[in-house]
């Protein structure tokens, strides 16, 4: 059975397991903005979030482009954000 755009776009953009769920956020046009973080301690952006938006007609927008933006913005951004998301 095929995925669900929901259960696709609620994949990590790196290792691609699926995300935890971290908040959910109604917008003023009823569209709802999920937050989800990466749960797979063997990936690089392990504890990372990405959004996902519900359009109020549940439909879900996907950008072909997902992971190779997310693999530039993860490589300009994570080496100055680990050592202070690493327990002391």
């Amino acid at each position: 059975m095929p995925e669900s755009r929901y259960d696709e776009a609620r994949r990590c953009p790196l290792c691609e397991v699926p995300g935890a769920l971290d908040k959910k956020e109604q917008q003023a046009d009823r569209s709802d903005v999920y937050t989800f973080r990466c749960r797979n301690p063997r990936c690089e952006d392990y504890g990372f979030g990405w959004l996902i938006q519900v359009l109020s007609n549940n439909e879900i927008p996907l950008h072909t482009e997902r992971k190779e933006r997310w693999d530039k913005w993860s490589r300009k951004w994570r080496q100055p954000l680990q050592g202070k998301l690493s327990a002391p």
